[in-house]
């Protein structure tokens, strides 16, 4: 694949493939452990800027999220990936595809009302849309972002800081009171509801966020990407989640840890896995080092893998289970289906052959009846110059 030039403000151009040629995209493995798969490997930078030269080509951009576009977009969506990459038609394949859609929707949508804040003084920005983005699409995307919904939940989305909320509500209110009506009245409660919702959810990240004590150096790449990166080359075996946390939590050109927590952290891993700990019976293995010292894998993702990955849901592995239940019993079912038309076969083929040696027998019957006929007709009028001898050797004749 030919790599793509550099991003134009508003998106990504198209990618040149080679003709007639899918590349070939690795994914994790979304049946294992791991759990839901993610893009990995060496086209995976191609993948995702494919993926939004495919958007701007196929998708319509005046919805205001991914789960707004039309089904049937979708499925045309993953046929323009299909085309280029060798995908396989699977739930979770598609999943995984779709996830990245949406990612660069989102991220191609932002880029797209950034060049429109830009111009949108300028008289021609009707007639001059970005590249690969038609007039028609152009106008309906800027009709989206002057219309009062538009307005209204940028002030709120674009607020990520409760003081940047508060000095807009002004703003917002003046938005709402040059509605009419009923619009009015609906717009004023979801506004109502939606900054009540906001602040909490706002106050919940802030306390999370101040609980992220330790950085990594993997940069924009995904932890999964690194993984691959760092694969043995002749086995494939990718590092261990210790070692790949390890590794991106170490400054090679400061030679020494990023942070404190991270130092402590390594610390005492390495003391458990050369002493154990109060409540472990000696050294422990590696995982359980990194277990005890970073906390267990939690719902959401899997510890040390970064975005992406998502460990299986029990409500999964309970279905997967069932499938693997009821796969096993149609393979037998089916081994026993197979066993029996082998011996049905088996015992048409050995009727065919008595059926055969029947019909050859019963060809021969009319010879056997002339002959028998021929015989007895001899016998009750032999020929006049024969003599038969009789009883006590009578000649007759």
């Amino acid at each position: 694949m030919t790599k793509a030039p550099k991003l134009d403000p508003a998106g990504c151009r198209e990618v040149l493939v080679n003709p007639g040629a899918r590349v070939i995209i690795d994914m994790d493995d979304t049946t294992g452990k791991k759990g839901r798969g993610i893009t990995k490997g060496e086209n995976a930078a191609e993948f995702k800027t494919e993926a939004s030269a495919i958007l701007k080509q196929h998708a319509p951009m005046q919805y205001a999220r991914w789960k707004k576009i039309p089904t049937d977009r979708k499925k045309m969506l993953w046929l323009a990936m299909k085309q280029k990459f060798n995908l396989q038609e699977n739930v979770e394949i598609k999943k995984v595809v779709f996830e990245q859609l949406n990612r660069q929707y989102r991220s191609l949508r932002h880029k797209l009302h950034d060049h429109y804040a830009k111009n949108k003084d300028d008289e021609k920005i009707f007639e001059q849309p970005p590249d690969g983005i038609t007039v028609e699409n152009w106008q309906v995307l800027i009709d989206y972002f002057e219309s009062d919904e538009f307005k209204i939940l940028s002030i709120l989305t674009c607020s990520y800081k409760l003081r940047w909320l508060s000095g807009r509500l002004s703003e917002i209110l003046v938005t709402i009171n040059g509605l009419n009506g009923h619009r009015k009245d609906c717009y004023g409660q979801f506004i109502n509801v939606t900054i009540k919702s906001y602040v909490e959810v706002s106050d919940r990240n802030k306390r999370n966020r101040d609980k992220l004590k330790m950085a990594h150096t993997c940069g924009t790449r995904s932890i999964t990407q690194y993984c691959y990166e760092e694969r043995d080359l002749e086995t494939g075996q990718e590092p261990t989640p210790t070692s790949t946390w390890m590794k991106n939590r170490f400054s090679n050109k400061k030679k020494d840890w990023i942070d404190d927590a991270s130092r402590e952290a390594y610390e005492d891993i390495m003391k458990l896995q050369n002493e154990g700990g109060v409540d472990t019976e000696g050294p422990v293995s590696e995982d359980e080092a990194f277990i005890k010292v970073l906390g267990p894998e939690k719902p959401s993702r899997l510890r040390g893998c970064g975005d992406g990955l998502k460990p299986p849901s029990k409500r999964g592995e309970s279905i997967n289970q069932e499938l693997a239940k009821e796969n096993e019993e149609l393979r037998k079912q089916a081994d026993a289906d197979r066993e029996c038309t082998q011996s049905l076969m088996r015992e048409n083929k050995e009727l065919a052959s008595r059926l055969d040696s029947l019909e050859s027998q019963f060809s021969q019957i009319p010879t056997i009846l002339q002959n028998l006929t021929q015989m007895t007709q001899f016998v009750q009028t032999p020929p006049n110059n024969m003599k038969i001898l009789g009883v006590g050797g009578k000649v007759y004749g």
